[in-house]
């Protein structure tokens, strides 16, 4: 058997397609993806990447099965850099992500916000946070950062008594 591949774009679209062909044995051939039934269309689709086995089968039942491995064809990559916050519990964060790979241009989001064309994430406090690049048709990104702050600044006070009783030498 032989199979044409049409890779998938991304997840979530999930568009690859197999067509299957065969010859030889006894035609009348029958195809089955994975434990899926068997029938006469060749063509399995919409299909994510991932490790897949179509089954052939002739008019005598005789079986051979194709190993096949989907990638996707376009994978969103993204150039991140994160400036902690400054001072404790400040709202200084920044994120800053540039996409790339997949196809241009790219939409971001912060969490559960709304795509934007803006990279840039500032005012943020010390957390972690969900960075989504989109691409233009629909391949996504998502990647976990954390915004980090230095420590709490904790004053002590050093005290030293006066040296006699009524004297103010003492701090």
């Amino acid at each position: 058997p032989a199979a044409a591949i049409k890779r998938s774009s991304c997840s979530p679209l999930n568009d690859g397609i197999i067509t299957m062909s065969a010859t030889g044995g006894a035609p009348g051939y029958r195809y089955a993806l994975g434990s899926g039934s068997y029938s006469t269309n060749a063509v399995f689709s919409p299909l994510a990447a991932g490790n897949y086995v179509v089954h052939v089968r002739d008019v005598n039942n005789c079986i051979i099965d194709t190993n096949i491995v989907m990638t996707d064809s376009l994978v969103v990559s993204a150039n991140i850099s994160v400036q902690d916050a400054l001072c404790y519990d400040s709202s200084s964060g920044i994120i800053i992500t540039i996409g790339t790979g997949g196809a241009a241009p790219y939409t971001y989001a912060i969490n559960t916000g709304t795509y934007s064309g803006l990279g840039s994430f500032g005012a943020l406090k010390a957390n972690n946070y969900t960075i989504h690049v989109k691409d233009a048709i629909g391949c996504k990104l998502d990647t976990v950062l954390t915004i980090g702050q230095p420590d709490r600044i904790v004053p002590s006070v050093l005290t030293t008594e006066p040296t006699c009783n009524g004297y103010s030498n003492g701090m």
